[in-house]
């Protein structure tokens, strides 16, 4: 979950809490606040989750900020703050740090002992820390990279260096009427369908409300399906796709939180409107493939992350079908762009 806007209201001009120790590291040995602080350096602090949507879309200008200023006193450290449970896992962590190209220091902090110190509440979110401790500015959610920057450049007395800013990329605000994020498990997630979940058993759902009449905004399943606290599973092999998560929604863009607990891919088959995605249509992680006269519109699911299903060239409303024949396929969050 992410806004946009300044934070930190009640920590900023404060000392800034140290690491506990006995975390684990990735890209770098443990780091200290104190050392870091006896060295003279800048330290800006990025609370993230590698699923998260709009933490991948921050991760491009702190790449550069680390490029540009870790020769000059610089050190940001990414805090991997897990919201599912697959992303306390260290090798899915070390794999999302390869994928989205992270190679600066980042601690995972699966007990949110870094987070409930600086008192955060939201991915991502920023703190800068001065050479004397002391958290200077703090920053929620995406935008506003260059007056970051600008931060940046004051602690480590640059102003004046001509150091050109990065380029401000706009942002995706939130539309009216977008459909919000949707959590798929029990506990946070909310079913269209009359006999809502049946909590931690296979249980086969049924859809009797015409399509056309399912109400926006709310999950609905159809055929077999577990539903878990964080997640939907997919428990069953089938010949024919007769299991499927239907979603009325309205936006742009749409993202799946997904991951596969078998030992291959799973091959996930979406639909837009009752027809298969096309190239105008498809989101980045979608593949199209011929079978027989018509085109069918999948995903291979093999890394825990998050999938772009659907883009389309216009904001509005629309019903997406997610179906697979493979066991295993565990569905977490729906989240939405325009």
């Amino acid at each position: 979950m992410t806004v946009f806007g300044f934070a930190g209201q009640n920590i900023r001009g404060m000392k800034a809490p140290q690491f506990p120790e006995g975390l684990l590291w990735f890209n770098s040995p443990p780091l200290t606040l104190e050392k870091l602080q006896k060295q003279g350096q800048v330290v800006l602090i990025d609370f993230w989750t590698y699923s998260c949507i709009n933490c991948q879309r921050t991760l491009p200008y702190l790449k550069e900020w680390w490029q540009k200023y870790q020769d000059k006193g610089f050190v940001l450290i990414g805090v991997h703050a897990p919201e599912f449970e697959f992303e306390k896992d260290p090798h899915n962590i070390a794999q999302a740090l390869e994928k989205y190209g992270v190679i600066w220091p980042v601690v995972l902090d699966k007990n949110y002992q870094i987070w409930n110190l600086y008192d955060n509440h939201y991915w991502p979110s920023e703190y800068l820390i001065n050479p004397q401790g002391i958290i200077i500015y703090a920053h929620v959610g995406e935008g506003n990279y260059q007056q970051t920057e600008l931060k940046i450049q004051e602690a480590l007395s640059l102003e004046e260096a001509g150091i050109p800013l990065i380029g401000e990329v706009s942002t995706e605000v939130f539309q009216m009427g977008q459909t919000p994020e949707l959590y798929c498990g029990y506990l946070k997630g909310a079913l269209g369908n009359m006999e809502a979940y049946q909590k931690d058993k296979n249980h086969h759902y049924k859809t009797k409300t015409p399509e056309e009449n399912l109400e926006p905004d709310l999950i609905y399943l159809e055929g077999v399906w577990k539903a878990k606290a964080e997640y939907l599973e997919h428990p069953r092999k089938t010949e024919k796709l007769e299991d499927t998560i239907i979603l009325p929604y309205k936006a742009k863009k749409v993202y799946l939180v997904m991951e596969s607990t078998s030992d291959k891919s799973i091959k996930v088959y979406v639909t837009l409107d009752a027809v298969s995605l096309t190239d105008e249509s498809a989101g980045s992680d979608i593949k199209l493939e011929e079978e027989g006269p018509y085109a069918k519109s999948f995903i291979d699911v093999s890394f825990s992350t998050l999938y772009n299903l659907v883009n389309t060239a216009t904001f509005g409303d629309h019903i997406l079908r997610i179906s697979t024949k493979e066991p295993g396929l565990r569905a977490f969050a729906f989240t939405f762009g325009n």
